[in-house]
């Protein structure tokens, strides 16, 4: 049992070598690549086979692979292949995909939103299993074993300053150019330059500047260095800069650093096309680099990198390669295999919940957050089809208690989407469920299929509002409604100031002011502080729950809880005092979590549900909303029971008690722990 691991130089063989760690072993292993001082620095201690470079989409060097392909599966042994691309991959996994070889071909961490030539090519490759390294862009074929990205998380550095700053300026080991940045960095750099005049401090820099003519240049230059030399400087490093190159990006982070990335663009002739930007984003999303156009550089910037620190998770999890034999698969039913799963760690549920149809109220964080605070054991079915890929799945919790035997689906969420494609999928996955005799309800804002279910029946509608992150700030500015940008200038004239804040004391500061809020206004119960604190729990760890609270002078005045997941922000939890309000401070909310999800690069602002007969707040979100949609309430019919809604009434009416203007907020906080579990 032999696994190859091909990559051409540059990106492809730092992914391959860093995902080659997550991949189980398979007995021995060889190498294939081009030789240059990345390979030979990196590959040291490997076997490898050195092949002349295949060009981009070149044909020749794809064919010229094919007899090296032959004499390895020979000589070798060869029983697993493994590639990350670009066009070697071309040359090899075809070929042995046809000898019998279990051939996997991951697309590159790059390709974010669409796969690359080679993965197109690849995907209707008998026996060849692609994957894509984002769950958003799993389906048709693409499989989602993992992310290169998955093992680093970013986080805040306290690095002193010394005598002088150290900086790293790379391009990586591409064959194009990229004087556009480098020169561009002069003025910054340069012993006078920015830089020095911001700090006081002298400016060292390396500048791996790959194939650009630089010679004109007031610089002292080093085309290409060993991988170990560069990991070196990089670890030393207080600020690095480089193009948005996977290979780059990788070596900063395994040196635990945050680096400033700039795009190449293809019209300049600094790239094949333009799948740079895609992995800026992506990464500019998660909190590793800080994204910057070109020429856009500034010392706050570097500065800002400089306080940020990356590490690596202690496990990192397994990249999952397919169980499919790699033989030929017979004919088999299209009728996908039911199967019950435990939602909070199946890592397929896991992937559905990432993917587009999903959610953060589908999130294995938030479903972990409610089932701990309440204890709850959810339940979930997936479906999977022949070729082992998740096509659906559905989860609820089983509640009993004095209320009766009931399944929500799920609780104390906005929506919760079943992921069912098509009407014969729901039915695979509910059979027995919904048509069980058992009251059972769930909320969807995509999904058709419930909603046409004979067996369902609408019990009510909500609104549901969303902001677009889809155009530069200014240009979100100029969409919300006028009334909008007076009420946040009122409330900047008014000194309401924002906070946002990740820690978990903010979620207790704004649990309190929730409590007093729903108590005096709403005569309802808050839920209780253990449930924000799971939640924190859960998120905190990747900073993806935020509260930002608007306070006047020292006084917190209005507060909001905010969770961030697969790109979108979404409003979870508000809170205002009412004799405030004239200070809009909520107003001065909402367009804070606007401007903190664009320098995220998150791509939506999820303002939540709202009821039908609740105009002034379905006018308030109209202000930032540009996009509307109804959220559809379901259940059984004919659910409701004598004995239900006596107890319904008895909870009403103890709640009336808890929260009348005598009780102290502490006793109607607490009693909110101990019965907000019934109202799901």
């Amino acid at each position: 049992m032999t696994t190859l691991f091909v990559a051409t130089t540059g990106g492809h063989l730092a992914q391959l070598h860093s995902l080659s760690e997550r991949i189980p072993a398979d007995g021995p292993a060889v190498w294939v690549t081009s030789r240059n001082e990345q390979s030979t620095s990196m590959l040291a201690d490997r076997d490898v086979v050195y092949v002349p470079p295949v060009g981009g989409r070149s044909v020749p060097g794809v064919l010229r692979c094919l007899p090296i392909a032959h004499r390895l599966w020979r000589a070798r042994g060869i029983t697993r292949a493994i590639s990350t691309g670009s066009g070697i991959a071309l040359g090899f996994l075809p070929y042995l995909a046809a000898r019998g070889v279990e051939c996997h071909y991951v697309e590159s961490a790059a390709r974010v939103n669409s796969p690359s030539l080679t993965g197109r090519l690849l995907r209707w490759v008998p026996r060849v299993r692609v994957y894509t390294q984002y769950p958003q862009a799993a389906g048709r074929g693409w499989r989602h074993g993992g992310s290169q990205f998955d093992v680093y998380r970013a986080t805040t550095a306290d690095r002193p300053l010394g005598d002088r700053l150290r900086v790293v300026v790379t391009v990586g080991a591409s064959a194009y150019p990229f004087r556009r940045m480098i020169e561009s960095l002069v003025p910054l750099l340069e012993p006078e330059g920015a830089l020095h005049r911001a700090t006081g401090l002298p400016v060292e820099v390396l500048w791996q500047t790959g194939p650009a003519p630089v010679d004109d240049l007031p610089i002292q230059t080093k085309p290409y260095l060993p991988i170990t030399q560069l990991a070196e400087a990089l670890s030393s490093a207080d600020v690095v800069i480089s193009h948005s190159g996977t290979g780059s990006v990788l070596l900063a982070f395994d040196a635990g650093k945050a680096p400033v990335v700039v795009t190449r663009q293809r019209r300049f002739g600094e790239a094949i096309d333009d799948h740079q930007r895609q992995l800026a984003t992506e990464l500019g999303r998660r909190g590793l680099v800080l994204h910057r156009e070109f020429g856009q550089i500034t010392v706050d910037d570097l500065l800002a990198a400089r306080s940020t620190a990356v590490g690596t998770l202690r496990e990192p999890p397994p990249f999952q390669l397919s169980r499919t034999p790699a033989k030929a698969a017979p004919m088999r039913s299209t009728t996908p295999e039911i199967v019950t799963v435990d939602p909070r760690k199946d890592s397929r549920w896991a992937e559905l919940a990432a993917g587009p149809h999903g959610s953060v109220f589908t999130s294995q964080p938030w479903l972990e957050a409610v089932c701990q605070t309440y204890g709850f054991t959810p339940e979930a079915r997936i479906a999977v089809d022949a070729s082992g890929a998740v096509v659906g799945g559905f989860a609820w919790v089983r509640v009993r208690d004095v209320r009766g035997e009931r399944l929500c689906s799920l609780p104390f969420s906005d929506w919760a989407d079943p992921f069912a494609p098509n009407e014969a999928v729901w039915h695979q996955l509910t059979n027995g469920v919904v048509d069980q005799g058992i009251p059972i309800a769930l909320r969807c804002l995509r999904s058709e299929a419930p909603v046409r279910d004979p067996r369902l029946q609408e019990a009510g509608r909500l609104a549901w509002h969303a902001t677009r992150l889809d155009v530069p700030l200014p240009e979100l500015h100029q969409r919300i409604s006028a009334t909008a940008r007076r009420n946040i200038a009122a409330a900047e004239r008014n000194g309401v100031r924002i906070s946002a804040d990740t820690g978990v004391e903010a979620l207790r500061d704004f649990y309190r002011m929730q409590v007093r809020l729903r108590k005096h206004k709403y005569r309802m119960l808050a839920q209780p502080m253990e449930f924000f604190e799971n939640i924190w729990e859960q998120f905190h760890s990747d900073d993806s729950v935020v509260t930002m609270t608007a306070r006047v002078g020292d006084e917190p005045v209005a507060a909001a809880v905010f969770l961030q997941w697969n790109g979108v922000l979404h409003f979870k939890f508000g809170s205002s005092l009412p004799d405030r309000l004239r200070l809009r401070p909520n107003d001065a909310i909402y367009w804070a979590a606007i401007r903190w999800a664009v320098e995220r690069g998150l791509r939506l602002v999820d303002w939540g549900v709202s009821d039908l007969d609740q105009p002034g707040l379905l006018h308030f979100k109209r202000k930032y909303a540009d996009d509307e949609k109804q959220v559809v309430a379901l259940r059984s019919p004919g659910e409701s029971s004598t004995t239900r809604s006596e107890v319904d009434d008895l909870l009403g009416a103890i709640t009336g008690l808890l929260t009348d203007e005598s009780v102290s907020d502490d006793i109607t906080g607490k009693a909110g722990s101990l019965l907000y579990r019934y109202f799901c």
